[in-house]
């Protein structure tokens, strides 16, 4: 069954692609989308009889070196491919009646593509065939990074995700390389038959996690993902951020933690202290953000931290022989990705949403949007709720999961694993605690308080299908946290080949709600009953208000320090965050400057001002001294072949 859902389900975003060929332009792309969404339900269904029924697999022998290739679809594998299309389809809903800048064929003819190929790299059991939809993959989505011809930067990050994304699959091609030097197949399961030695093995485990690491916008690498979303098309940067950017913590299940097998200890402390770092750096600059979107795209740094905290506590508890923290790991560090998918989709639609409405995504000029724009404001509120870590969310059910995960830290035999496993804890309270400061902030400058700006008339005005879409969304991220033991059942099913056995079996209470994290009597908690306590906890304050408000009392202006008017007094964003800016000065490390009696100041991270500028610069000059090599000269190009021939010729020799 799952793989006949899977052939129709790429058959579906086939046809998606072609109809946005069809002459009458609005009709084609709503056809596309409309096939889109049929690809995205049987991905669902795919996925899904992956998972609970078996998956499938055929190949077929391709020769030239590179040996059988073909479709091999398990229970983890099923699990992104349901992620993909339960995401999917609220954002292809969500596009059927979106505006984009420039030709609206091209842009669902190459959504449609950039999902098949996200869901054959799913399915690829050869490395070949990996990193040749892995490239594809990375070609339309710089297609769609640098859609909007009136957006501005969108080439820079267009080029600078490009640039990145050669970087990554040039380091994964590495890795393979060295395992296939030893297991002589770029089958995976091949692969992963074959153990390598301990420093060829590691050599592949860090080039493998640096590239793709790189997709997955992780600390130092992140460079390009800043950029790159907040330039794509908002259903675009939903689709990126909900489907694209979990491929990159499937290559590291699959081929670090799958073909390469048990590694040693260190090996889970570079990827837990990468993802701790990762979540706290990335909320502390997101909060320095005054644009609506970049805010959102570093808050998914800290998310892919936040993933990577898993997967390295999972690795520790693998190396230790500890199965259930190993369990509890990779379970938690999917909970989190399915959360984020979900839950960073729909803002990126809001923010689409706002952009459309007001014309800006500059929060400074923001402001009242809760009164032109009440739905979106509501769902916008969930989105930020649940990343924010609140109860009973999906954020606070993974949030917690993770830190009770890292608190088993002292079940490790050594303390060289103790130690790391606190520091990720400590990293990840601090992040959970400024991401909720941040999201305040974007809620309150976005939606509260009165207008900064002229809003268009018909800012309320969405269309029904991109109304829709979001609130799917929006019930999709609830759900994953009130009805938390049912996705965590699913993703226990799913994880269960990787880590030999289902975790989910060991984490729940009495009752059946009540979680707790794989080791009874250590601690429990219940999102779904905390989902029906806290609204009744609410009816108490909600009294005392209309009590209040029923009393006689007199009314006046609201104190405005001495002005006519309130407009203009209130809180920036800027002005909100200053406190976290000037405690983290020496993190921040700003740029001030005078130019014309006007002060400015910008935060510029310090990766890229301390080492890629100086990396950049290093690489202009050996280039320019390399030109010299360009002379002209027909003689000394016959040398320079001469000399390489000679080189081949004496390797062959010594061979």
């Amino acid at each position: 069954m799952s793989g006949a859902a899977f052939g129709f389900s790429l058959l579906a975003f086939a046809l998606g692609a072609l109809a946005a060929a069809l002459p009458d332009k609005r009709i084609s792309m709503q056809i596309s989308f409309i096939f889109s969404i049929l690809g995205g339900l049987l991905a669902v269904a795919t996925g899904a009889a992956a998972i609970y029924g078996g998956g499938f697999g055929w190949s077929v022998d391709l020769g030239y070196g590179i040996g059988r290739a073909g479709a091999d679809l398990d229970a983890l594998g099923g699990f992104f491919v349901l992620a993909a299309g339960m995401v999917s389809v609220p954002v292809s809903l969500y596009s059927l009646d979106h505006e984009v800048q420039g030709s609206r064929r091209a842009f669902a003819a190459l959504y449609n593509l950039i999902l098949a190929a996200t869901l054959l790299i799913f399915v690829s059991d050869n490395a070949f065939a990996f990193l040749f939809f892995w490239e594809v993959m990375s070609v339309l989505f710089y297609s769609l990074v640098a859609f909007e011809d009136l957006k501005e930067g969108r080439m820079g990050a267009g080029y600078v995700m490009s640039a990145a994304s050669k970087l990554g699959t040039a380091l994964i091609l590495a890795a393979f390389l060295l395992v296939f030097l030893k297991s002589g197949s770029f089958v995976f399961g091949q692969m992963a038959s074959t153990r390598l030695p301990g420093m060829l093995a590691s050599a592949a485990f860090v080039l493998a996690f640096v590239g793709f690491g790189v997709k997955a916008g992780m600390v130092p690498v992140q460079l390009w993902l800043p950029r790159a979303y907040p330039a794509a098309p908002a259903n675009a940067a939903a689709l990126l951020a909900g489907v694209v950017l979990n491929v990159a913590f499937y290559g590291i299940a699959r081929f670090n933690m799958s073909v390469l097998g048990k590694g040693p200890e260190w090996w889970g402390i570079l990827v837990l202290l990468v993802g701790a770092v990762s979540a706290a750096v990335g909320i502390l600059y997101g909060i320095a953000q005054k644009d609506l979107g970049r805010f959102v795209a570093y808050s998914s740094i800290e998310n892919a931290g936040i993933v990577l905290l898993g997967l390295g506590a999972s690795m520790l508890g693998w190396s230790a022989g500890l199965k259930p923290l190993a369990g509890l790991g990779l379970l938690v560090a999917l909970y989190h990705m399915l959360h984020h998918s979900a839950s960073k989709s729909l803002l990126f639609l809001g923010v689409g949403a706002v952009e459309r409405a007001s014309g800006t995504t500059d929060m400074d000029l923001l402001g009242g949007l809760a009164r032109r724009m009440p739905l979106v404001s509501v769902l916008f509120l969930v989105g930020a709720f649940s990343l924010a870590g609140m109860p009973p969310s999906s954020g606070f059910a993974t949030e917690w999961l993770s830190l009770e995960t890292l608190m088993q830290g002292f079940r490790l035999p050594s303390l060289a694993g103790r130690i790391p496993m606190a520091l990720a804890g400590s990293l990840l309270a601090l992040a959970s605690g400024l991401a909720i400061l941040g999201f305040v902030k974007v809620y309150g400058s976005v939606f509260l308080g009165r207008p900064r700006s002229e809003y268009r008339k018909d800012a309320d005005k969405a269309p029904l299908s991109s109304r829709l879409g979001m609130a799917l969304l929006a019930l999709l991220a609830a759900s994953l946290g009130v009805l938390a033991p049912l996705w965590i059942r699913l993703i226990g099913r799913a994880s269960a080949g990787l880590v030999s056995g289902d975790i989910s079996e060991r984490m729940f209470g009495t009752p059946s709600v009540v979680l707790q994290p794989a080791y009874p009597n250590f601690s429990a908690l219940s999102p779904t009953l905390l989902a029906v306590a806290l609204p009744l906890l609410l009816l108490a304050p909600l009294g005392i208000v209309a009590v209040v408000r029923r009393s006689r009392g007199r009314r006046g202006e609201v104190w405005a320090s001495g002005e006519r008017r309130l407009g203009g007094t209130e809180y920036t964003s800027r002005g909100f965050s200053n406190p976290i800016r000037t405690v983290f000065a020496d993190f921040y490390l700003p740029r001030e400057e005078v130019k014309e009696r006007i002060y400015t100041t910008r935060i510029v991270p310090w990766i890229e001002s301390s080492f890629y500028e100086a990396a950049a610069r290093l690489l202009l000059w050996i280039t320019r001294k390399m030109k010299v090599i360009q002379s002209g000269n027909l003689s000394a190009y016959l040398a320079y072949l001469f000399a390489v021939l000679l080189v081949i010729l004496l390797y062959a020799a010594v061979q």
